[in-house]
């Protein structure tokens, strides 16, 4: 599609498919890997979660949710420290911004960047002033 030759699609349920995902990403690519995802009002998955917080190529996750309450328990799993199931190095927040994308209601949409602190606290290095808006 539009000459883009560099993706490929998974359909099915995230956690169905997360397994597949990241070994094809993590056996096919070079370099750090950005991964973007954005559940059902629940959250996601125990499986993707995991599969997400274990897969150390994964150096940025950007989150994007319609539920803020559902985002923070995923969150909370992604940032705390290493359990049995979660072996892979802690996420870090760097930022979150909330748009308003149904004006007039309650409802609201959240964007969220975390990162790993592989280098003990430098996740974002040369952040400029911009940045930091």
């Amino acid at each position: 599609i539009n000459k883009i030759d560099n993706v490929k699609y998974y359909v099915g349920k995230a956690e169905e498919t997360i397994k597949e995902v990241m070994e094809s990403v993590s056996k096919q690519t070079e370099g750090d890997i950005i991964a973007v995802v954005d559940p059902p009002r629940g959250g996601l998955h125990p499986k993707v979660i995991e599969a997400l917080r274990n897969c150390e190529r994964v150096k940025y996750l950007v989150y994007v949710s319609c539920n803020a309450k559902s985002m923070m328990e995923d969150v909370k799993k992604m940032v705390q420290p290493c359990t049995k199931k979660l072996i892979g190095v802690p996420f870090k927040v760097i930022r979150t911004r909330p748009f308003d994308l149904f004006p007039q209601t309650l409802h609201f949409e959240m964007l969220m960047l975390l990162s790993r602190d592989h280098e003990r606290g430098k996740a974002r290095p040369n952040a400029t002033r911009a940045d930091r808006r």
